[in-house]
Formats: C-alpha cells, structure tokens, sequence
C-alpha cells in the first residue's frame, strides 16, 4: 500500500492576486484562478507572476484527441462521494434511505453498480434518454429529492454521470486503474489567523497515471478551532495552535498539517537553555518552539516525586520515602529515583497487570494454565527489562503449547483474522480498526480486505 505523500510547507497562497499566463494557448490555457487546461499536444510555460517575482511551470500535453470514458469506479463513485449520497448519513446508512441503500463511502463498488443499473425498475438510470434516469433527476432537484439539490445540470457532475449513462453505463471491471496513493500539496502550511490556503490533491494510480482530483476530494477539519476547510478544499485558519485537516479520496486518506503560531515573542535562548534528557524531549520542545510556546517551568521535587511514582509503580511515595527524596541535594536525586523505581518489585507489579490487561489475560476468557503460563511470561519479560519491541515479536511469532510458550495464548484469544488484526493495531500500535469490520475505514487508509488478510 503506498502511503501519502506530503508537499513542501507552504506559508503563504498567493493563487488569488497572482496573474496566470500561458505561452502557447494552443497547447494549454490557463484562467485567472490558476486552472490549467490541456488545447493540444505540444509544451507550453505556464507563469504565475504575484509581488513582483514570477514563477513558471512546463506542462507537456500528450494524446489530447484521445477519447477517455468516464469510469464508474474511478468517476462515477467519485461524484456519488462528493455529494454526500453514499455518506452515513444518507444512501450509505446501514439501511439506506427510501430502498435506495449504496455502501458507505463507495467501497464496494460491484455492488453499488447493480444497485444503481438493476434495482428500481431500472429507472435510476435509462441508458436511452439519460436525462430521464433518477441519479440525474433527483439530485438536480427535477423531481422531490430528499436531500435536496445536489448540483446543477450545468455543472460537471452531471456531465460524468450523463455522458456514463449515454456511453452505456459500463460498470467496473478488474482492469479499472485503482488509486495507490494521495499527494497533498502543500503538505503541512504555516499561516496567520484569517490566511487562507487552497488544497490540491493529487490521485496516483495502478497504471502510473497521476490526476489532480481536488474538485472529488473530501476535506474536513479535526480542529475548527484553529482551521475550517471548504467542500473546494481552501482552509482558512481561526485560531492559533496546530490542527491538521483530513483529506480523502476513493478509499485513501491524507491530511494537511495548519500551524498558527502564537503571537508571543520569545527570544531563542529560552529554547536552547531548556534541559534535554532524551529524544523526547527534543521533539517537544522544537514543536514548541515553532508554536512560540514557552516551555513550562520545572514543578519541583515534589511534584516529580509523585509523579514518577504514579507513572512507573502506580503507588504514592511514603512518607518517609518523600521526606528522603526532597532532603537529598544531590544534582542526579532524580535519575536515581528513576533507576531506583525501575528495579522495584512495584514497578513490575504494576506493568504486570497493565500489559495483562492489554493482552486480554484473563480466566474468563482462558483457560487456568494457559492464563497463568501467558501472565508468567508478561511477568518475567518486565522483570527482565525486555525490551517492547522484541516483547511484541514474542507475542506475534509465538508457536507451540499454550502451557509450555504462554505467549501462544495470544492466537487462543483471537482466533479469527479480523479480531486478530484489531487487538493487535490496539495493542502495540494505538490504532482503532472498528470502523473497519463493516466497512473501509472513513479516516484513515485501512480497507476490509486488509483486515481479512490480518
């Protein structure tokens, strides 16, 4: 599965006071909002001049006379998405709407195609006056439509989905071009308040075509505190702060990473001066940093102590364990705490159980030597500081006796692929996979046929 692929950072669209030219409309033009359009085959050098500097683009037209047939996969899905007709809340719930039922997002979409050409009389769509066919009359608002009117008889929908109809109305076929990834450009952006920034999205397919599909791309926001997104796909940020805005197209799924940083002026030292321990601590504070957040103050011994004894043993620290901690000056008091608390009994104690909770080790669901044999080996990997990484591999390859390899229990609490698939992404990768045991995934890229395979 090949992932998304994110653009540059942007700071700044400039798309709507730049002008746009074209050094050759007989091979493509371009119209004042930046959209090219291929005339002929031949190259041409598209300009795009904004704050007195210019910037060109080479665009190379090939096989512009060639007839290319609208794809019910690829474009007929495509508009049904857009629109909202197969979203949950519509034709894709559970149950349809008024006997019309479509598959949630259009994942499935053999089965949406006999619905459409097959249910109803046939009279969805009507292959000799395509004008007549429901998928045309209902959304354009000819005849009483549910969700109203949907789109113009002028607009390109009803294009794709007239001239579909009139070419027959194929439906799809195995050696449909499928989308293998997005590409998202610009990838992540860094604005003001108030700024605004176009979204383009592009599709790349199976046989190496790559399409601009923003007009059929959905956008949402996962934060409309600091950005808000158009059905066009222009965020304009709200508030300060970072959120990310979510982009899908058939069954795959980008985002956009919107920075707003805060107004607050902090000279540089305060980043560099700040204490690093580790990695993390890294990462943090170069995000802060470009959040112009100023890191927090230290808490103070006591409220490291009680913290660090909450995180790692899940107990509070005696009295006469507090009083020892917070008397000792010595500069490294707090890793050896930290040491100290790793090596405690509690500490494996407590880890114990929580892996076991994770792992679902229970009498209920296990039978008495197998729960005992797979909480030994949880038990023994903490106490023996094995590291996570090959603690998961254990669980994963395990073979054998449930009683002589107690992590084999693993494959005894999730004998099917599906149940299999989701406890692990939970367990060892944080991700939640439900969506997906009835249908693709509506926000990330995970489809049913990937969590069949496990």
């Amino acid at each position: 599965m090949v992932e998304q692929t994110n653009g540059p950072v942007g700071t700044g669209d400039l798309s709507a006071s730049a002008v746009f030219a074209s050094d050759n409309p007989q091979v493509a033009v371009v119209d004042r909002q930046g959209f090219v359009r291929p005339v002929g085959d031949g190259l041409a050098t598209i300009t795009a001049t904004a704050g007195g500097k210019t910037a060109r683009a080479v665009v190379s037209v090939e096989d512009s006379g060639r007839d290319e047939p609208w794809n019910f996969r690829n474009h007929v899905e495509a508009v049904l998405t857009k629109q909202g007709c197969n979203s949950g809340a519509c034709h894709g719930a559970a149950a349809g709407k008024n006997g019309f039922r479509l598959t949630l997002r259009g994942y499935g979409p053999e089965i949406d195609f006999a619905v459409i050409t097959r249910q109803s009389f046939g009279r969805r769509v009507v292959k000799t006056a395509p004008q007549e066919s429901l998928v045309l009359l209902k959304p354009t608002g000819a005849i009483e439509h549910g969700g109203g009117a949907r789109f113009g008889v002028d607009s390109l929908e009803y294009r794709v989905l007239a001239e579909w109809i009139a070419a027959g109305a194929p439906g799809p076929s195995a050696g449909d071009p499928e989308v293998r990834g997005l590409t998202v450009l610009p990838g992540a952006v860094r604005l003001a308040p108030g700024q605004t920034q176009q979204i383009l999205v592009q599709a790349i397919y199976s046989d190496g075509r790559v399409e601009d599909v923003t007009h059929w791309a959905r956008f949402a926001s996962t934060d409309a505190a600091v950005a808000s997104v158009e059905d066009s796909g222009r965020l304009r940020v709200t508030g300060r702060g970072e959120g990310y805005i979510s982009v899908g197209f058939a069954s795959r799924v980008a985002r956009v990473t919107v920075t707003a940083p805060y107004e607050a002026k902090l000279d540089p030292k305060v980043f560099a001066s700040a204490p690093r321990h580790n990695r993390i601590d890294e990462i943090n504070l170069a995000k802060l940093a470009a959040l112009r957040i100023p890191p927090s103050p230290d808490a103070g011994d006591a409220a490291f102590l009680r913290r660090a004894y909450l995180d790692a043993t899940g107990t509070l620290p005696t009295a006469e364990q507090a009083e020892a901690f917070l008397a000792d000056r010595s500069p490294d008091r707090r890793a050896r705490l930290v040491d100290r608390l790793l090596a405690s009994p509690e500490f494996v104690d407590y880890w114990a159980y929580k892996w076991s909770d994770v792992l679902l080790v229970s009498s209920r669901k296990l039978p008495g030597p197998s729960m005992w044999a797979f909480y030994r080996f949880v038990r023994e990997s903490v106490a023996n500081n094995v590291p996570w990484d090959r603690f998961a591999r254990s669980i994963l390859t395990a073979q054998g006796s449930t009683v002589a390899n107690g992590a084999a229990a693993y494959f005894v609490l999730h004998r099917d692929p599906i149940d299999l698939t989701e406890s692990t992404s939970m367990a060892f990768l944080g991700l939640s996979l439900t969506c997906a045991r009835c249908h693709n995934h509506p926000l990330e890229k995970w489809t049913q046929d990937r969590m069949a395979q496990g």
